[in-house]
């Protein structure tokens, strides 16, 4: 079955009739938007749903001409695969791009009220949004969809790898500071004369502590 459009009754319709393929036609513009730079964007649609997806490359492609986008799995998967292609309704010429953000880094990139990310939007020029309910927890990572212009996206991209890069290294120099701290703070030594009576009890409790040393 081939669709020209999709508008967000199409999932609800898909389900209902129990389709469990379907053709998207894509305008050339589009095709780009929807393949993603390397194709990380249709991979990450067909892994989200769970459908398989793949464009069709029967003609060359530019802005004039269309193509296939075939969408096939069990119904559910299919109606996914649709109601997460309906923000992908762009202007001409604009690619996408997905960035996997650590579960513990999501809302860094958000910040307080969606600060951060309407920041790096309006640096940008660019559309953003993380899809926090992605079922990949192979790392816990959330999917951060970039949409826009070429230098938009690239610029994009930019900011948020330097602003996850900065936040990992706050997080090695704190863990180094934690543990010098930790050295520092440990006896070095116990000095001579001991009382001999309690001496093997000390020696016993040493064997426990790596950080003692005995000058004698």
């Amino acid at each position: 079955m081939e669709f020209r459009e999709i508008t967000k009754d199409t999932p609800a319709w898909v389900i209902k009739k129990g389709i469990s393929a379907l053709d998207i036609v894509v305008p050339g513009y589009k095709v780009g938007l929807i393949f993603g730079k390397r194709g990380r964007t249709v991979n990450w649609l067909a892994t989200e749903s769970g459908a398989s997806m793949f464009i069709t490359q029967d003609q060359p492609v530019c802005a004039e001409t269309s193509q296939l986008l075939k969408i096939s799995g069990g119904s559910t998967s299919v109606a996914k695969a649709v109601r997460l292609l309906l923000p992908f309704q762009s202007e001409k010429g604009d690619v996408s791009s997905v960035i996997p953000v650590p579960g513990d880094k999501v809302g860094l990139v958000i910040g307080t009220d969606g600060a951060m990310i309407k920041h790096l939007k309006k640096e940008s020029g660019a559309m953003m949004y993380i899809n926090q309910e992605s079922r990949d927890v192979s790392a816990f990572d959330k999917p951060l969809i970039i949409m826009g212009p070429q230098d938009a996206v690239n610029q994009a991209e930019s900011l948020v790898r330097d602003l996850l890069d900065r936040a990992g290294e706050r997080h090695s120099q704190s863990a180094r500071g934690a543990e010098e701290e930790e050295v520092t703070t440990a006896p070095k030594s116990l000095k001579w004369p001991l009382n001999h009576s309690v001496f093997p009890i000390l020696v016993r409790s040493i064997q426990w502590t790596t950080t003692l040393r005995i000058s004698l």
